[in-house]
């Protein structure tokens, strides 16, 4: 969604829009104003909760010589990050805070809000795509 804010304003990007990552395209919309400063924080706030939860699992060898995927606790900074991404958009969306689907409901509101910017409709994309391929391990 952020891609179709900077296309849309016809700004020009230094390099390709297509290189930018997630944190320079968030940039580039607070520095060339497409978003409100509001707007801007809650994805802030999104692509931090995204970074955290990446740290949550790692790959490791054991002792045969196996490699796996390592879990580990849910770390305090996880779960302070999505209790604020979510009370953040309760208020700002009016969302009763549901016992559940609470993180899905502030989420679909927050890329509802990114694709009325964006001027698209029922797209929830903030990061990059993976290829259409890896589809069915997400979609089955």
């Amino acid at each position: 969604m952020l891609y179709k804010i900077i296309i849309n304003s016809g700004l020009s990007v230094t390099g390709s829009i297509d290189e930018m990552t997630f944190n320079e395209k968030i940039v580039f919309c607070r520095n060339n104003k497409l978003l409100k400063m509001k707007l801007i924080n809650i994805v802030w706030l999104l692509k931090n909760l995204r970074n955290e939860a990446a740290h949550q699992f790692s790959f490791e060898i054991d002792d045969s010589s196996e490699s796996h995927l390592e879990i580990k606790p849910v770390s305090e900074k996880l779960l302070v990050g999505i209790k604020e991404f979510v009370k953040t958009c309760e208020k700002r969306y009016g969302l009763t805070a549901a016992k559940i689907h609470r993180f899905d409901n502030s989420f679909r509101m927050l890329a509802g809000e990114l694709n009325e910017a964006a001027n698209l409709t029922q797209v929830i994309t903030l990061g990059k795509q993976f290829p259409v391929e890896l589809s069915s391990y997400f979609y089955g």
